[in-house]
């Protein structure tokens, strides 16, 4: 991602986008679990956008984070519903 916009000489915007899925057949308990994983999942989001901040210092490149409950193929298609994108790429391990 970062040689792909590090030379950006107008506004680009990168959405680091996370999903995860609660599952329990408590009601209570899903609640609780959807609160602790979004928590960390925003966490986890965060480390990564101030990681890759630090390393790209170009005031064009904009980082939005974004955690979302569940699939990825869902969550994906609803993100990028009526937003004009260039290109996504998805890494799946979480580095």
């Amino acid at each position: 991602v970062l040689d792909l916009v590090k030379d950006a000489s107008s506004p680009v915007t990168v959405i680091l986008l996370n999903t995860y899925l609660a599952s329990d057949k408590d009601p209570v308990r899903i609640i609780e679990i959807n609160d602790q994983l979004k928590k960390k999942s925003k966490e986890g989001l965060e480390q990564i956008r101030e990681k890759l901040r630090s390393k790209l210092k170009n005031p064009h490149v904009r980082w939005e984070i974004s955690s979302q409950i569940g699939t990825f193929r869902n969550v994906l298609k609803q993100t990028l519903q009526g937003l004009k994108i260039d290109l996504v790429i998805v890494n799946e391990n979480q580095e």
